[in-house]
Order: C-alpha cells, then structure tokens, then sequence
C-alpha cells in the first residue's frame, strides 16, 4: 500500500529527518534508529499510513493518540488518513514536553539510549 500513501509517507520522512534518527529501510519500510536500536517505523496498510513506535507502551500518552493493535505488548502507532491530518498532529511529534520517554531498563523491552531528556512521543529527544 506503499503508493497510496505516498504524499503521508514523504510528510512523515519530511517530520522525521528533524531528528537525530538514522533512516534505514527495514521490512521494505522507512525505519528510524539510533544507536543500532529501532525506534520509528512508517508503514502503509490498507485503511491508513500509521507512525509506529516500537516501544510505544512505554510511551505517555495524555492526547490518546497510540494505539495498539493485536496482541503486541510494547509496540503502538499513531494513525493517519491523509497528510493535513498529519500537519494538525505534528505538532505533538515535535513539540518536547518533560518526562514522556522511559530512561530507566524495562521489562517490556530494551532500554532507550541515554540522550537528552524524556521528550514528546519520543521523539523530540532526537532532534538535531
């Protein structure tokens, strides 16, 4: 589903290399890591383009905007149909609030590379 979310895909990519991510293709998607650990992934399916974060769970989430799907324990994404509604939320992405990124080992997962401080949705954390 790749071509149909093109336009959502290149404005995730576009939010996304404002971060001290690297991009990788893994799986056949646009893959962000850093310090050799998956962080972000962009994946197309059939109904929407979502923003998936490997270790979402951990993740504070006051605006409720991840979701888990299926029976997965860490992971969760951010869904989107169309690139405006990626603007209205991108804010969130880049905007770096206090204490919303796990810094400490979990038992859901590995522990996050120690960088800044805890950011929003994990990300801010990166940004170059």
């Amino acid at each position: 589903y790749r071509e149909r979310w093109q336009a959502e895909i290149a404005e995730l990519q576009r939010i996304l290399s404002g971060f001290e991510l690297r991009e990788e293709c893994k799986w056949g998607k646009p893959c962000y890591t850093t310090e050799g650990k998956n962080v972000v992934i962009i994946q197309g399916f059939k109904e929407y383009c979502a923003l998936g974060f490997f270790q979402g769970a951990l993740l504070k989430d006051p605006k409720k905007l991840l979701v888990q799907l299926g029976q997965v324990q860490a992971a969760r994404v951010m869904k989107f149909t169309s690139a405006k509604e990626i603007a209205t939320k991108a804010a969130t992405i880049n905007r770096p609030t206090p204490n919303t990124m796990p810094t400490k080992p979990s038992a859901v997962g590995p522990t996050w590379p120690r960088l800044n401080p805890p950011r929003s949705l994990g990300l801010a954390r990166y940004r170059t």
